[in-house]
């Protein structure tokens, strides 16, 4: 592993992008929906037209992890419907635990606390233990009154620096 790199995402991450998504989803995953439901998914999440137009969008910020040329990891947040939304969060399965995620935080963190925002929101799915355990020990709190059918609504309240 080189020196990683985070950064505002371009439209040539996107490759990349679609990447870590289909093998974070596909280990986060597998145990949890069948592949052709994975498959599917991603297939219709994280299309390539979709995902240039979401790198693009000038309302939110998608941000990007890279070892070298290589994207590892990305976060993508912005308005949503109960505030300020994480909207999705991934790191390659072989770099979790290197700190990543957290940089991501904060990185997001700061962000919104240029716009004034010092709550926000994300989902996870109720069967992801390692999502879950991820944004509890980064100071989220799951309100099980704002669930989804599957979905945990976790929020977290900052103070900005």
């Amino acid at each position: 592993m080189s020196a990683l790199i985070f950064d505002r995402a371009r439209e040539e991450d996107v490759p990349g992008i679609r990447h870590v998504a289909e093998a974070s989803w596909r280990t986060t995953y597998r145990d949890i929906f069948a592949p052709e439901y994975i498959a599917e998914f991603l297939h219709r999440s994280y299309s390539i037209d979709g995902l240039m137009r979401s790198v693009r969008n000038q309302n939110a910020v998608f941000l990007v992890c890279r070892d070298g040329s290589r994207v590892v990891g990305f976060c993508h947040f912005g308005p949503g419907r109960h505030g300020s939304e994480l909207y999705r969060m991934y790191v390659l399965p072989d770099y979790w635990r290197s700190g990543i995620g957290a940089q991501f935080v904060q990185m997001m963190e700061e962000e919104w606390w240029r716009q004034g925002v010092i709550e926000y929101y994300c989902y996870v799915h109720g069967q992801n233990e390692i999502g879950k355990a991820f944004y509890l020990k980064h100071g989220f709190v799951h309100d099980p009154a704002r669930d989804q059918d599957d979905e945990w609504y976790i929020v977290k309240t900052t103070t900005p620096p």
